[in-house]
């Protein structure tokens, strides 16, 4: 039922507005399917064995007196869980392609890690002791607004994101019970001692992944320090490069690249060499005509495949642009739209009328047409 509103919306605005052809709107329909079926298994999978799971294994280790291996057995589960949780794989890759490999979806997913252990293992604590959850949350938080005036604001978005995808659909229907079921057998009250991991679990995002910012920020500054260079008049290589060269007139200016060090004696010196040069202009006659080298625009393509219902571009020019052109990066997708739309192939498929969701086949790669 929580999919049918989502499924009647679409179907209105196909009706009144995009108007897709059949095959994009077959692909839809089947998505919505997958994604009900999916939901139902899941769900079923949930209630008859993922959630008791969890009460059966919480309350039996209390009751057989290894209480004290809650907190570690945890830790570990909330270490190991967090890579079952599908939200997790998509967050941590728009974080990679995004930021073009400076956060790496390893990273990502080894901070993340850090938090559900932790924030499980915190949780065991409160089943053990009965402290309120307030103990941890205000501390928490304090700590997580702390470290967000001294991060970069990236990392500090990310991080509040983290927290909601981390207390996903697994942590809340595995990892709850089994807080609940060893606080039932430890006679707690699991209104007040139990309920609260959740909570845990979406705050540790918040520190770790602001803490890996820290060291990010650490290490570029790191990098960008500037190492100590040796005296000039203390290095051998230098001394020996002046005792060979400087006899016969020509003089030797020691320079760095990384601190600068000598550049401004160089330039001072390479301006007066010149200015001891001849001032005649030397003319030299032309030998290359790009008038005579123009070719030919290499032909396209462009017709309307009726039985696949398709549009198919084909062409030397577009076969070349895809071989050297990454359009799964966001800068390479937008180039090509642009290369598109100056060789006039999109003002050939709005000719053949083309409409917006209809599919465009270039070697082996569609595309879906969006203004």
């Amino acid at each position: 039922m929580a999919l049918l509103p989502i499924f009647v919306f679409f179907l209105l605005f196909q009706v009144f507005s995009l108007h897709l052809r059949r095959l994009p709107l077959t692909r839809i329909v089947m998505g919505v399917g997958y994604t009900f079926l999916g939901l139902v298994l899941f769900l079923t999978g949930v209630n008859v064995g993922f959630s008791p799971l969890g009460y059966v294994l919480g309350s039996e280790l209390v009751s057989s007196g290894l209480s004290v291996l809650l907190i570690p057995l945890a830790m570990l589960m909330g270490w190991f869980i967090i890579d079952a949780e599908p939200a997790v794989h998509i967050l941590n890759k728009q974080v990679e392609e995004l930021t073009s490999g400076a956060i790496s979806a390893k990273a990502m997913g080894l901070s993340l890690s850090v938090a559900v252990a932790l924030a499980n293992g915190l949780a065991m604590v409160r089943v053990l002791t009965g402290l309120p959850i307030l103990y941890f949350l205000v501390p928490g938080y304090a700590v997580a607004l702390g470290l967000s005036f001294f991060v970069p604001r990236t990392f500090t978005a990310i991080a509040f994101d983290s927290g909601g995808v981390a207390s996903g659909p697994l942590t809340a229907t595995f990892m709850l019970p089994l807080a609940m079921g060893a606080c039932t057998a430890l006679g707690g009250n699991v209104m007040t001692d139990a309920f609260g991991l959740v909570a845990l679990v979406a705050m540790m995002p918040l520190i770790t992944v602001q803490v890996m910012g820290g060291i990010y920020v650490l290490k570029s500054k790191q990098k960008t320090q500037a190492p100590a260079m040796p005296s000039f008049g203390e290095n051998e290589i230098i001394e020996n490069l002046r005792k060979t060269f400087e006899p016969e007139g020509i003089e030797v200016y020691p320079i760095s690249a990384v601190s600068g060090k000598g550049v401004k004696e160089l330039l001072f010196a390479v301006k007066a060499l010149l200015a001891e040069c001849p001032q005649d202009t030397i003319v030299f006659e032309q030998e290359f005509f790009p008038e005579l080298c123009q070719e030919d625009e290499e032909p396209y393509t462009v017709v309307f495949d009726e039985e696949d219902e398709v549009y198919v571009v084909e062409g030397p020019s577009i076969e070349k642009m895809l071989g050297y052109t990454n359009i799964d990066s966001e800068k390479g997708f937008l180039f090509f739209q642009k290369f598109l739309k100056q060789q006039g192939i999109l003002k050939e498929l709005e000719k053949l009328g083309i409409e917006e969701g209809d599919t465009v086949r270039m070697y082996g790669l569609e595309f879906d047409y969006y203004k």
